[in-house]
Order: C-alpha cells, then sequence, then structure tokens
C-alpha cells in the first residue's frame, strides 16, 4: 500500500462519524506512528503500527507541562521519513501543552519588551505567540513524515458569552494557516465511508504563459460514490478530474445546516438557541449583580467585626470573607473594604 496524500491533514466532525479509521488508511498501519489520546480503543492493533504510543496510559499522572515534555521526546527520537504517517488521534491536549508553556515563558519566543504594556493587549499578543509556537512544532512534524494527522473533537461555539447551538473544531487558530487539508466528517446514510466538508480546500497551482493559474481540486462536499472505500478514494476521484470552478452538482452541494459548518454562519434554528441562551445568562448575570449589591453592606459589617480581633490579620480576614460569601476577593479588596468610613 502506497501513502494516499502528502502533507498536513486536520480530521474533525461528527461523534463516530469514522475520523480514526479515515486517517488510517491513508497508509499501510506498519508506516504510521500513531500517537493514541483517545478514550476509544483504536481500530487497529497496537503491535500492528509502527510505532504505538499510548498516551492515555504511559502518562497518567502526568501534568500538562509535563505532558508536553512527554510527547516531544517521543517526537525527538523520531528520524525523518522513518514513517510515512505521524497521526495524533486526538490531538487537542498536546496542543493545548504547547500554547500553554508558551503562555508561562514568553520570553522564550519573543522579547518580553517588545510586548504592550497594556494588560488585554499584552494577553493576545502572548496567545498570538501561542499559537505560533503550536503551528510551529506542527510544521517540524511535517520535516519528519510526509504525511502529517491530527483528529480533534468539537466543542460548542459561544458568542457573547452564550452557546449558540453551533459546534466548532477543538483546534487551535494555527490549524488554517498550517494545516494543507481539513475536513469535518458526517455521518452517511448510505455508506460507511462518511460525508467531508471541506474547511480547507485542496488546490494545485501552476504558472503558465498567462500567469499563475490555481485549480480547485474538491468541491466542499465529498460524498462517496459505490465501491469507494475511504475518504482518499473519493480524494483521489478528484485528483484525477478536478472540480475546478464548475458549478456543482447536486450530491456535491451542502444544505443549509452544513452551510453554517463552513461559513460559521448560524442557522435559523441555531440563532433561536442562542438567543434564548444568550436571553438565559443576562438574567442570570442581573440576578448574580442583584445578589452581590445586598451583600455589600453585610460584607462591610464581616470586615470590621473580623478587624476588631487583633488575631486577625489580612489574609485571615480575606480567607473568610470569601468562606462565607463564596467570593474571589484578593487582600487588596479586603484594606479597601476596612478603609471605607
Amino acid at each position: 500500500m502506497t501513502l494516499r496524500y502528502q502533507g498536513i491533514t486536520h480530521f474533525t466532525g461528527d461523534p463516530d462519524s469514522g475520523k480514526t479509521i479515515a486517517m488510517l488508511q491513508v497508509a499501510h498501519p506498519s508506516k504510521i506512528a500513531f500517537f493514541h489520546d483517545d478514550v476509544k480503543v483504536p481500530p487497529v492493533k497496537p503491535s500492528d503500527f509502527g510505532l504505538f504510543v499510548d498516551l492515555v496510559q504511559e502518562t497518567k499522572g502526568l501534568t500538562l507541562l509535563k505532558f508536553r515534555e512527554f510527547v516531544l521526546q517521543k517526537l525527538y527520537k523520531l528520524k525523518p521519513n522513518q514513517f510515512e504517517a505521524i497521526i495524533f488521534d486526538t490531538w487537542a491536549r498536546f496542543g493545548l501543552s504547547l500554547k500553554q508553556y508558551a503562555i508561562l515563558n514568553p520570553g522564550e519566543f519573543r522579547e518580553m519588551s517588545t510586548f504592550s504594556k497594556l494588560g488585554a493587549a499584552k494577553g493576545g499578543e502572548m496567545w498570538a505567540e501561542a499559537h505560533r509556537y503550536e503551528a510551529l512544532v506542527i510544521s517540524e512534524l511535517a520535516k519528519i513524515a510526509p504525511f502529517v494527522g491530527l483528529v480533534t473533537h468539537l466543542k460548542d461555539a459561544y458568542e457573547g458569552g452564550a452557546k449558540t447551538g453551533r459546534k466548532i473544531p477543538d483546534a487551535g487558530k494555527s490549524f488554517d494557516r498550517v494545516c494543507n487539508f481539513r475536513v469535518w466528517l458526517r455521518h452517511n446514510p448510505d455508506s460507511g465511508v462518511p460525508i467531508g466538508l471541506v474547511l480547507k480546500r485542496l488546490n494545485e497551482s501552476k504558472v503558465t504563459e498567462r500567469g499563475l493559474e490555481v485549480v480547485n481540486i474538491l468541491p466542499w462536499k465529498l460524498v462517496p460514490k459505490n465501491g469507494e472505500d475511504s475518504v482518499w478514494d473519493v480524494v483521489e476521484r478528484y485528483r484525477a478530474n478536478p472540480f475546478g470552478n464548475r458549478q456543482p452538482m447536486a450530491d456535491e452541494t451542502p444544505d443549509n445546516f452544513e452551510m453554517s459548518i463552513l461559513t460559521g454562519v448560524m442557522t435559523k434554528e441555531q440563532r433561536e438557541i442562542w438567543q434564548a441562551n444568550l436571553k438565559e445568562k443576562q438574567a442570570f448575570e442581573r440576578e448574580e449583580l442583584a445578589l452581590l449589591d445586598n451583600q455589600e453592606d453585610d460584607i462591610l459589617a464581616k470586615v470590621r467585626e473580623l478587624a476588631q480581633n487583633p488575631d486577625n490579620g489580612l489574609i485571615e480576614i480575606t480567607d473568610a470573607i470569601n468562606t462565607e460569601f463564596s467570593r474571589d476577593f484578593g487582600p487588596a479588596d479586603i484594606q479597601a473594604y476596612m478603609e471605607r468610613n
């Protein structure tokens, strides 16, 4: 079996839609270095892989940053072209560990003097560096193996702090930049091979007498035909006959729900869910603010009472107030109460 595709690929999508199987069909298991970090048992025996790393079992008890070190040590031992494919199923925990490391060690990626002095702006700049670090590591994997596969689940999408009813890939911003190919897999009622919604399309470019020409290989929706046993069979059909810029056929046309996945625009039903969640959130916040306002006099009285005891320092008073009123005050907040007339 030859390698079906070269590049950095991201598969996400519906639960049990076949993300792992689709990813593993890109090459023979003996040519794959498989990093397993999912609750489900992989569909291939560990002994059949060229390399199998059980991150679930082998990293029990490790903190997030220690987890990062463990995975990087495994990767550093791989030689270029030792395997045809490196696959992470799932990528989420390792990706998070990379970003958190970058946030905690910003000076390793950029001179501290170049960060903004403003808290919010500085935080945004640090997260930008974190995403760049994640992209760098993914790019380094592509130097070790010609195919890099990243599997992620879905997570809830929020807008204005409220759930929208939409789902989005549990993946960082770096994926759009670094991945060559991204697909959202959906259950197929007519086949065991999933339907694919292409989040980032394959294209081929060439320089002709007219200049640079770019040809879209795939439509936005991939539906397998009879006799096609994997997503890669569908991809190869279109590589032999590129989609180009023609009008899509009926089975290549996403429906309204699928378009919401591709464009990020909510459907009517999703917007109604979001609006209901937003109203509920706003009502809860109003109730919480009213409760906090009603607590102010009680907190002030309790602070003054506790301060009368010479055995109570600022830390002791802070802890007592937080416990009794379910707050998250710091010593400076309590000091402000103590200084009130």
